[in-house]
């Protein structure tokens, strides 16, 4: 899709005439944009990569590492289920 879409802008920014000198900048900006976007994706990002270094090493100090980053992110993710939990049945959870 990003090489698609790519492929899509580049030309507007080719053209001539009034088209061209409106849509010149424009074309090139989101050419560039969707190309950095899909390079992002294709990257794994830090919590991937913490996912995938937790299963081999639990001890050392990048095992306390992600344990410190962990636990913080799992209190917040329990909260939060807790917190939509409550909108959603309209009274509190015991």
């Amino acid at each position: 899709m990003t090489i698609v879409l790519v492929a899509a802008y580049v030309p507007i920014g080719f053209q001539g005439g009034l088209t061209g000198a409106l849509f010149t900048q424009f074309a090139f900006t989101l050419a560039g944009a969707v190309t950095i976007s899909g390079r992002v994706a294709l990257t794994p990002l830090a919590d991937n990569v913490l996912e995938i270094f937790r299963a081999e090493q639990e001890e050392g100090r990048f095992g306390a590492c992600s344990t410190a980053v962990s636990r913080p992110e799992s209190q917040v993710s329990a909260t939060l289920a807790r917190w939509l939990e409550t909108c959603r049945s309209g009274r509190p959870r015991s």
